[in-house]
């Protein structure tokens, strides 16, 4: 959770350096893929700090930016689930449930769905990467740099550090060593 300015600027740092938008950085007009998700990820940890030092005035306005841009792409993505270095590969349908927890450097792509089932909710680690498609439901723990395929549905926990996980339902196809 952003609390200081200090911990907003690194984390702006860490997500600007995954959006090159090259000579158009400052366009005001959003023409790029990488511009939108560059937005996206201002407004979300804005939007994240000024909830976190209760500053509710300017927290409803990054907040309404944020839905607004969210709707409009159809991602559904809440404040305070993920750590530093969110990394969105395109704009898409993207669900995440409000009390699931996703930590450092997780990277998403578009058709993605972190959820919670009959109140439970998935835990996922560090540098995690989902696929297209990918679903993740229910209480779910996920290790740390485990890679989820495309269209994989994730309804058990994996403790394998650096596993690949694939199917219907996911299971352990591979793992870095």
């Amino acid at each position: 959770m952003i609390r200081t300015k200090a911990e907003l600027k690194e984390y702006l740092d860490c997500e600007m350096r995954l959006y090159a938008c090259g000579n158009m950085r400052f366009f005001p007009v959003l023409v790029t893929e990488q511009q939108i998700l560059r937005r996206h990820s201002i407004l979300l940890r804005k939007a994240e700090y000024y909830y976190n030092t209760r500053r509710m005035l300017l927290f409803k306005f990054y907040l309404f930016r944020l839905c607004r841009l969210q709707n409009r792409y159809a991602m559904h993505i809440p404040i305070n689930v993920f750590g530093k270095g969110l990394h969105i590969n395109h704009t898409g349908p993207i669900v995440v449930n409000a009390m699931s927890r996703v930590g450092d450097h997780c990277k998403l792509n578009a058709g993605v769905t972190i959820g919670e089932n009959e109140g439970a909710r998935p835990m996922l680690g560090h540098h995690v990467y989902l696929g297209p498609g990918a679903k993740v439901f229910g209480d779910v723990r996920i290790a740390d740099h485990v890679k989820i395929g495309a269209n994989a549905v994730v309804t058990h926990s994996c403790d394998v550090k650096g596993a690949t996980l694939a199917g219907i339902p996911a299971r352990v196809i591979g793992q870095e060593e």
